[in-house]
């Protein structure tokens, strides 16, 4: 049975409702909608180049966040991104690491942008991983209701 809101629309979009759920797992091009709220698409995933040591390398995570909310909003004012690897390790990224760009080049990190009510911007995220290291997680959690609203993974394989 399915919980309330979720499940995959024809379009390949995925909602999820405000029902408690268990982590859910999507892939890159997986387009999910957080309520009336937000909508997340993963679009690439690559290493961008190395880290500031040789066992380190700097990966970006290439995202559209559009806000679906009635009001300016920031995706980090609701939501917690994690980056961890096949260990469970966490790894630094968006504003822990300062490796973020939009689409227009402008430095800034999705996740920490004030979208206006409607509005959709694309760029990536960047994160750090161990150079031996391809497969990782990325986790949406929200704030507001830990353990209870969303815990959304996208599975990430760098090739």
């Amino acid at each position: 049975m399915l919980a309330q809101g979720d499940g995959m629309a024809r379009s390949g979009q995925r909602n999820l409702g405000m029902t408690p759920i268990s982590a859910r797992h999507y892939a890159i091009n997986d387009l999910v909608t957080f309520g009336n709220t937000w909508q997340i698409r993963l679009t690439g995933f690559r290493v961008l180049g190395p880290g500031d040591s040789a066992n380190v390398q700097v990966v970006g995570i290439d995202m559209t966040v559009k806000n679906l909310a009635t009001q300016p909003s920031r995706l980090d004012d609701s939501y917690l991104l994690s980056f961890r690897d096949t260990r469970g390790l966490p790894h630094a990224i968006g504003e822990q690491t300062g490796i973020c760009q939009l689409s227009t080049g402008e430095k800034q990190c999705l996740d920490a942008l004030t979208l206006a009510a409607g509005a959709e911007r694309s760029g990536d995220i960047g994160a750090i991983g161990l150079v031996s290291t391809t497969q990782f997680t990325l986790t949406l959690d929200s704030i507001a209701q830990p353990g209870v609203a969303h815990e959304v993974i996208w599975d990430l394989s760098l090739h």
